[in-house]
């Protein structure tokens, strides 16, 4: 068995014991918890709707603004890692026409499918998601929101995305100040990448000017970031879209550290889920992207139209020389980028970057720009 193998069984074994230790002192006060569910928004099909979810006890932590100072990010950040999930609960799926049950994992997730009885029209399909047992504790609410997006069957391709070092400032390729930037920074305090969310609004964009074209988003960050990331994206506007993380604890579901080929998996089942549709994937040189991108050409050969990879660090420009030519070889372009800008002549040439109307703005542009000038300010000073 090979090293990461075993660390990782011993790992699961470890946790196991240690969550039965844990419920022999916990046990009474865990009757007395307020038990929610955090959703996930979820993509699928006309005839399937997906949901994605998990069952954690609700912490009631104070919403984040701007203001929030060190300290306070630090505290609410160590709140949403200290999660406690509930196995084994009980959970009611609805949309409008049908119902199905589900039960919460060992770390508290739960996800599937119903199949309503009639096609569901396409954009963002709403679903009800219900407690109906609990091992313990009891449900804050009656139930919680689900949203799951069918794409337009006038989508003219789709968009598949990274989160950090290529949308938002991440320091990926610094362990160590990611790790201080992920601690101490909120949904509000986080920096946009200039540019990026204009570029991704004008690709989803079509010629009648609506976000139509699905934009799906595929990190390695753990899903307890989850709702800062979605927060994050909504306020500075980037076209709402399905977010898919990582586990990154030592469950059976879960991905070992350094590990990234969770990405791959989720891209084979967004192609997959849409035959029909062709991609554009963007990424950045910190976390294999490129490579991994490059499998999914020779996968999929004449599926993705092209792959835009920015480069956090020149020096690494040659390591992405054999992903850039594998993807040739599967005739796909594969372009190492420095900015949204480059990202946008390229795309604009190939007649797949709509023009914005310059003389409408829209209602956060300027909030947007206020963040892109923040972002180009600290790095100037760093």
């Amino acid at each position: 068995m090979a090293a990461p193998e075993m660390l990782h069984r011993l790992g699961l074994s470890f946790e196991r014991f240690w969550d039965r230790i844990a419920g022999l002192f916990t046990a009474k006060r865990r009757e007395q918890w307020e038990i929610g569910v955090q959703t996930y928004r979820t993509y699928g099909t006309p005839k399937e709707l997906r949901f994605s979810c998990r069952v954690l006890r609700d912490p009631k932590l104070a919403k984040t603004t701007i203001y929030d100072s060190f300290w306070q990010n630090l505290k609410a950040t160590f709140h949403q890692f200290e999660s406690d999930e509930v196995a084994q609960a009980q959970l009611r799926i609805t949309d409008s026409t049908t119902s199905i049950s589900a039960v919460s994992d060992e770390e508290g997730y739960a996800q599937g499918a119903l199949v309503p009885i009639t096609d569901v029209p396409p954009g963002w399909q709403g679903l009800q998601i219900s407690i109906d047992d609990l091992p313990y504790g009891h449900a804050g609410r009656e139930f919680y929101p689900g949203e799951c997006l069918i794409p337009s069957p006038s989508a003219r391709f789709g968009i598949i995305s990274d989160v950090d070092d290529t949308v938002m400032h991440s320091e990926v390729t610094r362990p160590l100040r990611m790790l201080l930037w992920s601690l101490t920074h909120n949904a509000f305090t986080r920096l946009p990448l200039p540019g990026a969310a204009r570029l991704y609004r004008d690709l989803a964009r079509t010629d009648h000017g609506d976000e139509v074209n699905p934009v799906f988003y595929v990190s390695s960050s753990p899903w307890n970031l989850y709702t800062t990331l979605v927060s994050f994206m909504d306020a500075v506007e980037l076209p709402r879209g399905p977010l898919m993380l990582r586990d990154l604890g030592i469950g059976v579901n879960s991905s070992r550290i350094g590990d990234h080929n969770h990405k791959f998996d989720k891209i084979v089942d967004i192609l997959e889920t849409y035959p029909g549709l062709s991609f554009i994937l963007l990424g950045d040189s910190g976390q294999h992207d490129a490579a991994i991108y490059s499998r999914i050409v020779q996968r999929y050969p004449g599926r993705i139209m092209a792959i835009y990879i920015r480069v956090i660090r020149d020096d690494q420009r040659r390591e992405l020389q054999s992903a850039q030519q594998v993807a040739a070889d599967g005739g796909c372009p594969m372009l190492l980028v420095s900015d949204s800008d480059e990202i946008a002549s390229h795309a604009r040439r190939n007649g797949w970057l709509t023009p914005r109307d310059r003389h409408r703005r829209m209602p956060l542009d300027e909030a947007s720009e206020e963040a892109e000038d923040r972002v180009e300010s600290s790095t100037a000073s760093q």
